[in-house]
């Protein structure tokens, strides 16, 4: 059972979901990375998307809303979640640049969406293994891109600043950028980039703003 707690703080309303998983490791919030796969908490990621996008469509169902979330390998259900809801618009920050190439498995991906309700077809994110060698050049269909279903379902991409936007997206000038290149998610990259913010997302000069005529108070989840 998960428990939404509620504190009103200075004017603005916060809320603290609780659970036996989201309760664990609270002084670093997630496991580290030796214990991964050693306790069952070690979902905690997981179960922290399922239950903040549970939370969200039972208590701000009617609601007009912009879900800001940070970290794409930490949200990546988040846009796929809201994508039917007109009500909602996700706006995605990449805060820290973990490497592009890192897959999920398509298997856990399907089941969790399918546990929220939500049926895509997930083969078009289909990408290739970590850190291959040349002779491998076609995607395996159980390894997923969380970062080509982010760039393709978010709302807005907002990037910290413009230089990790053009270096992240690109790779220009490095060793990596041919093998880049051959991945999926950089023709993700690619086709997103008018979603492309830079800076505080909801701020007056990001660029992004929904609905358009708003003031940057617009509700926010």
């Amino acid at each position: 059972m998960t428990r939404a707690l509620h504190m009103r703080r200075e004017g603005v309303d916060l809320y603290f979901l609780s659970n036996r998983f989201l309760d664990a490791w609270p002084g670093t919030f997630y496991p580290p990375h030796e214990d991964e796969g050693s306790w069952p908490e070690c979902a905690k990621p997981l179960v922290f998307q399922l239950d903040g996008i549970r939370f969200i469509r039972v208590y701000f169902a009617h609601e007009t809303a912009i879900v800001h979330a940070h970290e794409p390998l930490h949200h990546y259900l988040v846009p796929a979640a809201f994508a039917g809801d007109p009500l909602k618009k996700v706006v995605t920050t990449v805060a820290t640049n973990h490497p592009v190439d890192t897959v999920l498995p398509l298997r856990q991906v399907r089941a969790s969406l399918e546990h929220l309700g939500v049926v895509q077809d997930l083969a078009q994110y289909a990408e290739l293994p970590a850190r291959i060698g040349p002779d491998v050049d076609s995607a395996t269909p159980d390894s997923l891109s969380f970062l080509s279903m982010v760039y393709d379902q978010a709302d807005a991409v907002d990037f910290l600043c413009e230089g990790q936007r053009d270096f992240y997206t690109t790779f220009e000038g490095t060793e990596f950028a041919p093998h880049y290149r051959r991945l999926a998610v950089s023709g993700f990259a690619a086709r997103s980039a008018h979603k492309h913010v830079v800076g505080a997302a909801l701020s007056p000069t990001a660029g992004w703003r929904w609905p358009p005529d708003a003031a940057v108070s617009s509700p926010a989840a």
